[in-house]
């Protein structure tokens, strides 16, 4: 997942930053 953000363009990284952490506890669950 990391290396997928760092290729993304840092445009709205804040926002990226909850969708990881969404999609991480939704991986937990």
């Amino acid at each position: 997942m990391q290396s997928f953000v760092f290729s993304m363009p840092q445009i709205s990284k804040k926002t990226d930053i909850k969708n990881i952490k969404r999609t991480n506890l939704a991986l937990k669950l």
